[in-house]
């Protein structure tokens, strides 16, 4: 699960990005962008969305509404990102 407007995320694709070229065709990934009700059309379409999708074997989608990160939130401990209590980051409340 990643936020499009976080710089968490941006590091974490970082690492990503890495680790799917040292893997090369070995592992397929995918990067789930949340996107929360009520935002304008597109709003998770950044430059992170598009990083994501240029990392080889990653595959990129959206979970609108949150939905899925909620479920996942339920069944992880728990791992916020040092944006979480900030408008810019509301993953965390998932």
């Amino acid at each position: 699960m990643a936020h499009p407007h976080c710089p968490c995320t941006r590091a974490t694709l970082g690492e990503l990005a890495v680790l799917m070229a040292r893997v090369q065709k070995r592992v397929n990934a995918v990067v789930v962008f949340v996107v929360p009700n009520g935002v304008p059309e597109k709003w998770e379409e950044t430059d992170l969305w598009r990083n994501a999708a240029q990392i080889p074997g990653v595959r990129v989608l959206k979970d609108v509404g949150g939905k899925e990160a909620a479920v996942l939130a339920r069944s992880l401990p728990a791992k916020r990102c040092s944006m979480a209590r900030t408008e810019h980051c509301s993953l965390a409340a998932a």
